[in-house]
């Protein structure tokens, strides 16, 4: 399975898990979110990055702003 193929399984995992615990997941944030926590080092189990607390908290303190601040194009 390609990198890419094996993304696109750990968003649509991400979204069924948001679905099964009541939450509708916006697909392009958890694609960015999955690809956040890999490339800050996450291990991959049962198809989806696994989520540490210190790797959240990585991802959602400096790695999402510095992604969401910059200037498309």
């Amino acid at each position: 399975m390609t990198r890419e193929a094996e993304s696109g399984l750990a968003v649509c995992s991400l979204l069924s898990w948001g679905t099964e615990h009541g939450e509708r997941l916006d697909p392009v944030v958890a694609d960015a979110v999955v690809h956040l926590l890999a490339l800050s080092g996450a291990k991959v189990r049962d198809g989806l990055p696994e989520a540490t607390p210190d790797l959240v908290r990585a991802v959602l303190l400096e790695a999402l702003p510095r992604f969401l601040s910059v200037a498309p194009g």
